[in-house]
């Protein structure tokens, strides 16, 4: 049976300075049930050349966890996604009250 009290611990730590740039902790884990968590952790880094570290650790070790994990670089397109977003939700909504483009075909544009 697995405790309320067991979690998996993520830590983005500075390989120099040793620093925790970020912490996570996800769970508690199902014996039963496989999970899948999809989680973005954004980081400012303030040294971009120093080499860091993920530790992932549980803090019940008898637990044996699977996971997969991806690390990628936010582009700044993508870390404005929602600036991005807003401005065409306004873009839709003011053609929509000036009526030029048919209102069906200014959602349809705006969805894409």
């Amino acid at each position: 049976e697995l405790g309320e009290e067991s979690h998996a611990i993520v830590q983005i730590i500075g390989n120099e300075t040793g620093a925790i740039k970020a912490t996570r902790k996800f769970g508690p884990p199902d014996a039963e049930l496989r999970i899948s968590i999809d989680e973005r952790i954004t980081v400012d880094f303030a040294d971009p050349g120093e080499e860091h570290i993920i530790n992932i650790s549980t803090e019940d070790a008898s637990i044996e966890l699977s996971f997969t994990l991806s690390a990628k670089v936010l582009t700044p397109l993508a870390a404005n996604s929602v600036l991005i977003a807003a401005l065409i939700m306004i873009a839709v909504y003011f053609f929509i009250l000036i009526e030029i483009i048919h209102r069906t075909l200014v959602a349809i544009f705006g969805s894409m």
